[in-house]
């Protein structure tokens, strides 16, 4: 199992991470009054549902962006409760972040960097980020490449 290219997935990160900061300060914005522990709490929408949006499992914007998804470590695609647990788990991971100096995010970074790619979240739920062109049942083949020939 060959890890995700690492600079790909960050800039992936990166880009999910600017949407998901856009809506929790469009969210501040719109609704002044609410309190930082509710915009918090509403951030981390966002959050469990990036992955999910484009209406395909396991592809956030940024990863569509960068040819990553999230797979199954089999190679197969996630399904849609499967990766919404795990980025629940990752919301949650962040809340205890916020009161424990961030070690669970900082144990990620090691995992990504310096084992075999997947985080806390991808080892509770038996996932992985992978390169698009790594899992080939994931492209679609152009229609009628298994077309019988026509021979008279």
């Amino acid at each position: 199992m060959k890890k995700a290219n690492l600079s790909k997935r960050f800039l992936a990160a990166l880009v999910d991470g600017v949407i998901s900061n856009g809506i929790m300060t469009a969210i501040g914005t719109l609704l002044p009054g609410i309190g930082n522990i509710v915009m918090f709490a509403l951030s981390l929408i966002p959050t469990v549902f990036e992955d999910d949006v484009l209406g395909t499992p396991g592809v956030s914007i940024g990863r569509k962006a960068f040819g990553q998804r999230l797979v199954n470590l089999d190679g197969t695609p996630v399904d849609l409760k499967t990766s919404i647990k795990r980025n629940a788990i990752n919301a949650g991971m962040v809340v205890i972040g916020v009161f424990t100096l961030f070690i669970p995010q900082w144990i990620d970074i090691g995992l990504v960097l310096f084992r075999d790619g997947r985080r806390i979240s991808d080892l509770l739920m038996g996932t992985r980020v992978a390169d698009l062109q790594e899992t080939p049942q994931l492209t679609v083949d152009p229609p009628g490449d298994d077309a019988p020939d026509e021979t008279d």
